[in-house]
């Protein structure tokens, strides 16, 4: 009975850990895409990115770090 306490409670951890290391993934890649598109380079190549609002949204996506 108290190996299934001990497995059970060790299951809700692993639970528990797991979902920030996934979110710490999702919030590199979106750092990642912000950063490569808030460059004024990328405005030139893909006009809809040389907007104010997006160009803005970008902005604040890179000042997260």
């Amino acid at each position: 009975m108290k190996q299934k306490k001990a497995w059970s409670f060790f299951q809700s951890l692993g639970k528990a850990f797991m979902y920030p290391i996934a979110l710490l993934s999702v919030c590199g890649m979106m750092l990642g895409l912000g950063s490569g598109l808030a460059s004024d380079d990328m405005g030139k190549f893909i006009p809809v990115l040389a907007i104010p609002l997006i160009k803005t949204i970008l902005d604040f996506i890179v000042s997260l770090r």
